[in-house]
């Protein structure tokens, strides 16, 4: 080649001091750059993995966190809509049940409840009624059916037919309590003579606030990003140390994977993704 000779010319026509400098510099420092550079891309990949490896466990740690809570309440509200004691006193009609009998069926709820109000993942209990029960309108256990026509926790009751199904997080005032944040865990008893009607609703209330302290468990290095999105990735629930660090967004290639659980890196983020229990996406996303 007509650069190499041109190079080797130059190089000979040049004076020996020259020369001892072009030779010192190729023997030793050419090397010098090169296992340099050589290192600097090793290192590069070892923290690339090791912040991978972290990324997984502490994903791994959450999801069963969460994953915990949520089966947990979901248990509660399974089980009471199942208990036969709970079935027969709402399959009740309201108009004929008398009143001594009404004050029986409100003690062996409570009594019913109690047994589920122990666990730490249960915040309360509510058990929408038909209206004309004595107890209907007590709001505290026991609520009056009609008030889910205004809670917007309660529409998906109308165009789904799952068994149970989780709200999104919504604000929900208690009788004689603070405005709190909640996630339910929802059970419909339908009338076994007509399916599209409700004779009793279980909701099983957990605060997003337990969630939340969960997801900050899976921030090891207290600079990243955690959320949980729906499956089309819309957000119901996000923490961040530090908001200004993060206008990171989810990246097309995790949105486009189907793989249940799904870690990639995206420039100098490694961003973890995994199904929960409910179909939720937990999602973490740390620098490395």
């Amino acid at each position: 080649m007509k650069w190499l000779d041109s190079i080797k010319r130059a190089y000979l026509d040049s004076p020996y001091q020259n020369k001892l400098i072009l030779s010192m510099f190729a023997i030793v420092m050419l090397p010098v750059i090169v296992l340099t550079t050589y290192s600097y891309y090793q290192n590069i990949q070892m923290v690339k993995r090791q912040s991978i490896s972290l990324s997984e466990l502490y994903l791994r740690q959450t999801e069963t966190s969460i994953n915990s809570r949520i089966t947990e309440i979901a248990n509660a509200a399974l089980n009471l809509s199942r208990n036969k004691n709970v079935t027969e006193i709402l399959a009740k009609d309201p108009d004929s049940v008398p009143i001594a009998e009404q004050i029986e069926d409100l003690n062996d709820l409570d009594i019913i409840a109690a047994r589920f109000r122990n666990s730490d993942a249960v915040y309360k209990i509510r058990i929408y009624v038909r209206n004309g029960f004595l107890y209907s309108d007590r709001n505290d256990l026991t609520y009056n059916l009609d008030q889910i026509q205004e809670e917007s926790w309660a529409k998906p009751l109308r165009e789904s037919y799952s068994v149970i199904y989780f709200t999104n997080p919504y604000d929900y005032t208690y009788i004689l309590s603070d405005k709190q944040r909640l996630i339910s865990a929802i059970v419909p008893i339908r009338n076994p003579k007509n399916f599209d009607e409700f004779i009793g609703i279980i909701s099983v209330d957990m605060l997003e606030g337990d969630i939340l302290d969960l997801m900050q468990t899976a921030d090891y290095s207290k600079k990243g990003k955690i959320l949980i999105t729906n499956q089309a990735y819309a957000p119901l629930i996000s923490y961040t140390a530090n908001k200004k660090l993060f206008p990171h967004e989810i990246p097309e290639k995790m949105i486009h994977n189907l793989d249940p659980s799904y870690i990639t890196t995206d420039n100098d983020y490694v961003i973890g993704r995994t199904t929960l229990w409910n179909n939720w996406l937990l999602i973490t996303i740390s620098s490395m």
